[in-house]
């Protein structure tokens, strides 16, 4: 689906109407072209966040065999190419339970410090999401969903 569809709707969002303090639009989308994160930078969009899944490549086949999302090099620089259209602001994220959490964690740790090395990204917030019913509750992570790398 084009990025189109989104850009009228931006100035109608409620962050954006009068009254509203921070005035920031927040989305967490599909990977982008250096164009399409262009357009979403002008029409005011704050923070681009996009959930990688898994970082584990053998596992993310297996959950993505075809289709859209089956590029997963297309999708774990989706973040470098926002940076590189100038969206600094930017979040990442694993459904935690598709992999061992222990890689998953190590994995988000190393993708922030390839943003911070790359492209000077001051903090990268973490996002978790979904439960899975056939792993443990101890490895769902949630508390993830608030932790922020800060540069030293």
């Amino acid at each position: 689906m084009p990025v189109s569809w989104l850009i009228p709707s931006v100035p109608y969002m409620p962050s954006k109407q009068a009254g509203v303090k921070s005035g920031v639009v927040n989305i967490n989308a599909a990977p982008l072209d250096i164009d399409g994160f262009r357009l979403i930078k002008e029409a005011g969009i704050g923070t681009y966040q996009i959930f990688q899944e898994t970082y584990h490549p053998s596992s993310y086949e297996k959950y993505h065999p075809s289709g859209k999302k089956h590029d997963y090099g297309n999708r774990l620089c989706a973040l470098d190419r926002a940076q590189l259209a100038g969206l600094d602001d930017v979040g990442i994220g694993a459904l935690f339970g598709l992999y061992s959490w222990k890689f998953e964690v190590m994995a988000l740790v190393r993708h922030t410090n390839h943003l911070e090395a790359c492209f000077n990204a001051g903090h990268i917030p973490f996002l978790s999401q979904g439960f899975s019913l056939h792993r443990p509750l101890t490895c769902q992570l949630h508390i993830l969903s608030t932790m922020r790398i800060l540069p030293e």
